[in-house]
C-alpha cells in the first residue's frame, strides 16, 4: 500500500492526461465562483482539520516540492492519506498548483494524490488564498468587458460618422 504513494515517472505520465483536464476544470471554477461558496468534497471539514493538524506549518502559498516529496515528507503524507483510504479515489493522481496565484502550467504543477489535492485546495479556500485569485480574475473579466463596451461605443460612433447617423 505504501508504494501507491510513490512518484515514479511512468505513473505520473499515466495520470497526466486526465489530470490536466481536471486541472482546467478546477481553475475555471475557482476563477468563476466565489470560494466562500465552494465545497470540494463531502468531507471538507474533516480533511481541513486533519490537514492542519498533521501539517500546521505547510505553506499553501508556495508548495515546496522537495520537502513534500522527500522521504520524510512522503512518510508524513502517507500517514495523512491513509486516514482517508475509505474515500473513493483518495489516492488517484491529480495536479496541484505550486503557486496558487498562477494557472496550471508545466512550471507551476506537481503531481499529488487526490486527497493531497483536496487538503491543499480546501486550505487555500478557507484561508483566503483562492479568494485573492478569484478577485483578480473577476477584476480582469470586468476590465475586458469595460474595454469591450468602450470599443463597441467607439465602433458605433465611427459607424455613425460614416453613415451620417447620430
Amino acid at each position: 500500500m505504501g508504494d501507491s504513494y510513490g512518484n515514479s515517472e511512468s505513473v505520473e505520465h499515466a495520470w497526466a492526461y486526465k489530470a490536466m483536464g481536471e486541472a482546467d476544470t478546477h481553475y475555471n471554477i475557482i476563477t468563476s465562483v466565489d470560494p466562500d461558496f465552494l465545497t470540494l468534497s463531502e468531507q471538507d471539514d474533516k480533511i481541513y482539520e486533519e490537514f492542519r493538524s498533521s501539517f500546521p506549518d505547510f505553506d499553501i502559498n508556495m508548495i515546496n516540492e522537495d520537502e513534500m516529496k522527500s522521504a520524510e515528507g512522503k512518510k508524513k503524507w502517507r500517514t495523512f492519506c491513509n486516514k482517508f483510504d475509505s474515500m473513493q479515489n483518495f489516492n488517484y493522481g491529480c495536479l496541484v498548483r505550486i503557486n496558487p496565484m498562477e494557472d496550471y502550467n508545466a512550471n507551476n504543477c506537481t503531481f499529488a494524490t487526490h486527497i493531497q489535492y483536496l487538503a491543499i485546495e480546501i486550505a487555500r479556500n478557507r484561508e483566503g488564498i483562492t479568494k485573492k485569485l478569484y478577485c483578480k480574475a473577476l477584476a480582469e473579466r470586468r476590465a475586458r468587458r469595460l474595454a469591450g463596451v468602450t470599443s463597441m461605443e467607439k465602433l458605433k460612433s465611427m459607424a455613425g460618422e460614416i453613415t451620417g447617423a447620430k
